[in-house]
C-alpha cells in the first residue's frame, strides 16, 4: 500500500474517480457508449465514428473545452496557475487526467482502467424529446441510469442532447446543474492536439539526474505478512525508496523520493481488470511526520526503534521498527479497523542501482494503459 501521505492525496483521488468510472469487463471488445460517458462526462453515441469537433462549455466564468479526434476525447480546463487535461480512449476505456503548472511541468498524472459498476445500467437510448442548442437541432438520449440510494426513489439518470453527427450540445445529471455548449467548431485536428502526450510515462521529468544519486545507505528488506500471500519488498538507494506490496487481491508498487517530494504509484488487481497509475508532486502538508515511540526491539539479531508515521488521515496509520540506517524490520499498518503486520525475513546492505528503486519497465508499457504508442 502507498505511504501514509499518499493515502490522503492519491488514494482519495483514486476513490473519487472510482465512484464515477467503470470499465469493460475482461474479454469485452465493444465498449458501451453509456459507460464511456461515465469516465469524463462526455457522451459519444458511436465511439468508432463521428465528426472531429471542439465544443466550449462554461463552468462559472471559466471555459471547459471538449475536443474529439477519432477514438480520443480531450477535456481541458483550469487557470493560469494550473491546467487540467482529461483524456478518454473510446476504444480502450482508459481515463487519463494530467495536471500541469504555469511553466508546463507535469504536476500530476493519473490513469485508471477498471471494470463496470454492477449498480449502473449503461444502455443508452433516444427519448422522444428534441431540443435546439446554438440553433442546431439535437435529440435527447438517456445515457445511463444508476440504482437509487433507497427504495421507492427514482434512479439517478444522466441525459444528453446529441446532434445528427454525434456532438453532445447539452447534458444533465439529476444531481448536478446542466451544462450547455456556448460554441461548437467542426474541423480536422492533428492527433497530437487531442491524444495524450507521448511522454506521459517518461520518468526523466520526475527522476532528474539519476546518476547523481549516492550509493551510501543502500538497503533491501523483504518482509513477510502475518496473513498468507502478503509481503512487502522495500529498497533504498540514495534519496529514493521503492515499495512493492503483494497480497492475494493484487499488488501495489511505489517509487518515491525520501523527502516525499515525488511519488510514482501503481495499483494492480490480481486479475488485471482494475489498475491505476498515479504520478505526483505531493503537497508538503500531506507528508507524514515521524514520531519516535521510545520502544526498541530486536528482529533477527538486529536492534530497531519503533516510530509512528503521523498523518491527518482518520482511521489510517503505520508504525515501523527501524534499524539505525532507517531500514524497516517490522511494519504495522491499520485502516478502518483492519490491522496488517509484517516482519523482515531478509535484509541486505549491498549496493543497489537506480533501476532497482524505479518502477519495473513492464509497468511503463503504453499498451498496459491503453495509450498511443
Amino acid at each position: 500500500m502507498p505511504q501514509p501521505w499518499l493515502k490522503g492525496s492519491a488514494i482519495a483521488a483514486v476513490m473519487a474517480v472510482a465512484l464515477l468510472t467503470a470499465g469493460p469487463a475482461p474479454g469485452q471488445t465493444t465498449l458501451s457508449p453509456g459507460w464511456l460517458a461515465s469516465l469524463q462526462g462526455v457522451f459519444v453515441p458511436d465511439p468508432s465514428h463521428g465528426a472531429d469537433y471542439e465544443a466550449v462549455f462554461l463552468r462559472g466564468k471559466d471555459p471547459v473545452i471538449v475536443h474529439r479526434k477519432g477514438v480520443w476525447l480531450r477535456v481541458s480546463e483550469g487557470t493560469t496557475e494550473q491546467r487540467f487535461a482529461s483524456y478518454v480512449g473510446l476504444s480502450t476505456g482508459s481515463q487519463i487526467v494530467v495536471a500541469s503548472d504555469a511553466q508546463g511541468r507535469y504536476a500530476s498524472i493519473f490513469i485508471r482502467r477498471s471494470k463496470p459498476s454492477p449498480k449502473t445500467d449503461y444502455r443508452s437510448f433516444k427519448t422522444s424529446e428534441r431540443r435546439q442548442v446554438l440553433g442546431e437541432p439535437c435529440e435527447v438520449w438517456s445515457v445511463w441510469r444508476e440504482e437509487p440510494p433507497a427504495p421507492k426513489q427514482r434512479p439517478l439518470q444522466r441525459i444528453g442532447c446529441v446532434t445528427a453527427d454525434g456532438i453532445e450540445l447539452w447534458r444533465r445529471r439529476e444531481d448536478q446543474h446542466p451544462a450547455e455548449a456556448v460554441q461548437v467548431t467542426r474541423r480536422r485536428f492533428d492527433a497530437e492536439e487531442v491524444q495524450p502526450p507521448r511522454d506521459l510515462l517518461d520518468l526523466a521529468p520526475w527522476v532528474g539526474d539519476a546518476s547523481a544519486a549516492p550509493s551510501a545507505g543502500d538497503y533491501e528488506v523483504m518482509l513477510k505478512g502475518a496473513r498468507p500471500g502478503s509481503s512487502i519488498t522495500i529498497r533504498r538507494h540514495g534519496d529514493w525508496l521503492y515499495n512493492d506490496v503483494r497480497y492475494p487481491a493484487g499488488r501495489s508498487v511505489e517509487s518515491r523520493r525520501a523527502d516525499d517530494s515525488v511519488a510514482l504509484y501503481f495499483s494492480l488487481s490480481a486479475g488485471g481488470a482494475d489498475r491505476s497509475l498515479d504520478f505526483r508532486r505531493p503537497n508538503p502538508s500531506t507528508r507524514a511526520r515521524v514520531q519516535t515511540l521510545g520502544r526498541w526491539e530486536v528482529v533477527n539479531g538486529e536492534r530497531c526503534q519503533w516510530v509512528n508515521l503521523v498523518t491527518d488521515i482518520e482511521d489510517d496509520g503505520r508504525r515501523e521498527c527501524r534499524a539505525a540506517d532507517g531500514a524497516p524490520l517490522k511494519i504495522t499498518e491499520w485502516s478502518w479497523g483492519t490491522e496488517r503486520n509484517f516482519t523482515a525475513v531478509f535484509v541486505s546492505r549491498a549496493k543497489l542501482r537506480m533501476a532497482d528503486v524505479l518502477p519495473p519497465k513492464a509497468l511503463l508499457d503504453p499498451k498496459r494503459w491503453g495509450l498511443p504508442h
